[in-house]
């Protein structure tokens, strides 16, 4: 095999390992869930070793982004669940059942 090909399967490889799922936490769309999204952000911050100022900034920013979702995407009453992964080095949030697609400019009161 020649060896650009080698070594263009170990960058897919190296690649592949960096975007594993290390950890996931799912939570309810429900405010009361907000403190264990904090707990789980800021673990994943210090595994990776992060100033605190850092780690408190990751954790406003997904916390806000997750009260919005929370607040606005699914209407009254409306069950649904919002998955936070990471990998090595990132951390992804999504929503995928019950809820409204949410375009902050165009947002309208849930009926």
């Amino acid at each position: 095999m020649p060896e650009n090909m080698i070594e263009e399967r170990e960058r897919n490889a190296a690649q592949l390992i960096d975007s594993t799922i290390i950890r996931k936490l799912v939570i309810k769309n429900e405010m009361t869930e907000v403190e264990r999204l904090c707990d789980f952000v800021m673990s994943f911050c210090q595994q990776l070793s992060v100033t605190n100022k850092c780690a408190n900034n990751v954790c406003l920013a997904v916390e806000e982004a997750i009260v919005n979702v929370i607040n606005y995407a699914y209407p009254h009453g409306t069950q649904g669940r919002i998955s936070i992964m990471t990998d090595r080095k990132r951390l992804r949030l999504s929503s995928k059942t019950g809820g409204s697609l949410l375009i902050p400019l165009r947002w309208q009161k849930p009926m």
